[in-house]
């Protein structure tokens, strides 16, 4: 018996006490709790009280001390402190969720301080699998530091997984532009191409317009070009890619010399009681920053009739405008502004209504 015991019992024992150890390594579903807690009220915007909880609950292993650690970091108001709980997650535990968010966030501030190696080193330590934007951040860090190759198969990567459409745009995109970088025009123009074929064209088709347009113009084929500039000037004409279009168009005159009529371009629909145009006041350009008011700027153009028929449909709509003039590549552009305003944070908010109300892309200058 007492071998029969020794045999069997010895065994069973030893599992037992593995099975406690492991157990203890475990979060306790009371830990899982409350930072699953925490999470939802940290998303809710309820700071104080996943303070509370960071205080009123002490982390027994490193899953849950990493968990702790981000949310500290995440609640911080001091940058440095900010910094510091970031690593100190990522070092207790880099291969679970909690650490790899980490460096997602160590990664972002790296691209925003334009510090493109450390945000690259941060970025190779993140598994793809579990962070599914790995991929697309890479290939926006490569391109900075002019790996476009390597930009190209990260974007491709992420293509092949993601479900977000939006970042799926932007990925092609990337892609496009890695290959115009590269001076391979043809090969951006295929990818461009495939885009639109596949239906792949979700927010940004001015983009894709201007970077065929610009793609052709580089391959020597200037008719077709200006066709694509055309195109985004008349369907885009509130977007900054249609007063690049401008440029590039101008460019184009003064290399091939041909005439381009500006004035046809423009599809804005003039008021019935449309205003005389002489009669339009245009500002004299001034030297950028010189200025003591904040305006936002919502388009260039090369015509002046064109600006004012703008300028008169914001006008319309509510908005008080103004038209100055300024020099381009020694073009006189006439540039339609909403404002002024005291403050740039006066003019930033009316931006973004500008933005939700008529989906305006624009920019903020001193005038």
């Amino acid at each position: 018996m007492e071998k029969l015991c020794s045999r069997y019992c010895l065994p069973v024992l030893m599992l037992f006490a593995l099975w406690i150890t492991n157990q203890a390594a475990l979060p306790s579903q009371d830990a899982l709790h409350w930072l699953h807690e925490i999470e939802n009220l940290y998303l809710g915007g309820n700071w104080s009280r996943v303070e509370e909880l960071l205080s009123g609950n002490q982390p027994v292993n490193d899953i849950e001390r990493a968990g702790h650690t981000l949310y500290r970091a995440k609640i911080s108001l001091n940058q440095e402190e900010f910094l510091t709980l970031l690593e100190e997650t990522v070092k207790v535990a880099p291969d679970i969720m909690y650490g790899q968010r980490a460096l997602v966030k160590l990664a972002n501030i790296s691209m925003l301080e334009r510090d493109y190696q450390q945000s690259l080193q941060y970025l190779l330590q993140i598994k793809p699998q579990m962070i599914s934007q790995r991929d697309f951040l890479l290939s926006s860090v490569y391109l900075k530091l002019e790996k476009y190759p390597e930009a190209i198969r990260a974007a491709q990567d992420y293509i092949k997984t993601t479900k977000d459409h939006d970042k799926r745009e932007l990925a092609y995109l990337q892609i496009a532009e890695a290959y115009i970088l590269n001076r391979q025009y043809q090969q951006a123009l295929l990818t461009l191409e495939t885009m639109k074929t596949q239906e792949y064209i979700v927010n940004l088709p001015s983009i894709v317009e201007f970077k065929e347009g610009f793609c052709l113009e580089m391959l020597g084929q200037d008719s077709q070009a200006i066709e694509k500039y055309k195109v985004v000037i008349t369907r885009y004409p509130h977007t900054e890619y249609a007063f690049r279009s401008e440029q590039r168009l101008y460019d184009l005159t003064i290399v091939s010399k041909e005439k381009i009529d500006y004035g046809s371009l423009s599809l804005i629909e003039t008021h019935t009681e449309t205003q005389d145009r002489t009669q339009v006041t245009v500002a004299p350009d001034r030297a950028s920053g010189s200025g003591d008011s904040f305006y936002i700027q919502v388009n260039a153009f090369a015509d002046q009739d064109n600006a004012a028929s703008h300028s008169e449909q914001l006008r319309n709509l509510g908005y008080e405008t103004i038209i100055f003039s300024k020099t381009v590549f020694e073009q006189e552009l006439y540039v339609v502004a909403i404002g002024p305003f005291p403050n740039r944070d006066n003019a930033g908010t009316k931006q973004k209504e500008l933005k939700s109300r008529l989906n305006i892309e624009s920019f903020i200058i001193k005038y």
